[in-house]
C-alpha cells in the first residue's frame, strides 16, 4: 500500500490526475473517506487527466451514477445515501462495473464490491487542509504503486 500526503484541494486533484495515467478501461476504483475529505475532488483530478473538463464533474449523491466522456469514459458512482446492497443493485451499478472506468465513492460500505482486482483509495483528514491518501493498486498491478510514488515525488 502506498501512502501519500496532499496539502490542499489542488494537490488532491493533481494526485488524481497522476493516478489517471495508470487507469484503463474496465478498471474499478473504490474511493473511501469521511464526508468532505476530498473524494469528489480526487475524481475531478482523474477526469482532468483523462481529458474531461473537471467542471463537468459533480457528486452523484442523488443520481447515484454520472457518466463522463473522455479518453476513457467514466462512470462516477456515489453510494453514500444507500445502506442496503439491494438498493445498490437497483442503481444499475452491476451493469457498469467492468465497462469504461468506474470510480465509486463510498464503495467501502458494501463488502460485496470488494475485489483484489479493484483499486482502493482512502482519503483521510491529516492536519488542517492536508490529506493522507492511501492507494492500493489491484493485485495484478501492484508495481504501479511504486510508479505513482515516483511520479508524485518527481
Amino acid at each position: 500500500m502506498l501512502t501519500l500526503y496532499t496539502k490542499d484541494e489542488e494537490q488532491t486533484k493533481k494526485l488524481g490526475q497522476t493516478i489517471s495515467n495508470f487507469l484503463v478501461d474496465g478498471d474499478v476504483v473504490l474511493i473511501a473517506g469521511d464526508l468532505g475529505a476530498g473524494k469528489t475532488i480526487f475524481v475531478k483530478g482523474v477526469a482532468k487527466g483523462l481529458g474531461i473538463n473537471e467542471n463537468e464533474v459533480s457528486s452523484p449523491s442523488y443520481t447515484y451514477i454520472n457518466k463522463y466522456s473522455g479518453l476513457i469514459n467514466i462512470n462516477h458512482v456515489d453510494l453514500y445515501l444507500l445502506n442496503d446492497y439491494d438498493d445498490v443493485y437497483h442503481t444499475g451499478i452491476e451493469e457498469v462495473l467492468g465497462k469504461d472506468l468506474s470510480l465509486i465513492e463510498w464503495g467501502n460500505k458494501f463488502e460485496q464490491l470488494f475485489s483484489d482486482e479493484f483499486w482502493n483509495i482512502r482519503i483521510d483528514y491529516y492536519k488542517e487542509s492536508r490529506r493522507e491518501i492511501r492507494i492500493r493498486a489491484p493485485k495484478s498491478k501492484r508495481e504501479n504503486e511504486k510508479r505513482i510514488e515516483y511520479l508524485w515525488h518527481k
